[in-house]
């Protein structure tokens, strides 16, 4: 499951409705994680991208994101700075100009 994947589940919902959204998604796929008796590696990056989106859309954080991702979110984010769910300063801290 890749960023723009899970972006385009996503699509036109709010900044709320998508942090709510990925936070019952991630919660689906923590209980289904446990049930399992051997790690499941697919299970696992589905959670760390997961919480890659919700770091960046929710706390304007990208420590764990690599550029590329940076790039995938970019339009969604710009998006919600254009309806006010997102704010400008953040949105520059995570895409610098220069």
């Amino acid at each position: 499951m890749t960023i723009t994947s899970i972006l385009k589940q996503l699509e036109g919902l709010s900044r709320e409705d998508m942090i709510a959204k990925l936070k019952a998604t991630r919660h689906e796929l923590q209980s289904e994680q446990m049930k399992k008796i051997v790690p499941n590696n697919d299970l696992n990056r589905q959670i760390i991208t997961i919480n890659k989106i919700l770091g960046a859309i929710e706390m304007g954080v990208s420590r764990s994101l690599n550029k590329s991702e940076l790039q995938e979110l970019r339009p969604v984010l710009q998006h919600f700075v254009e309806n006010g769910e997102f704010s400008q300063l953040k949105f520059n801290s995570l895409y610098p100009r220069g």
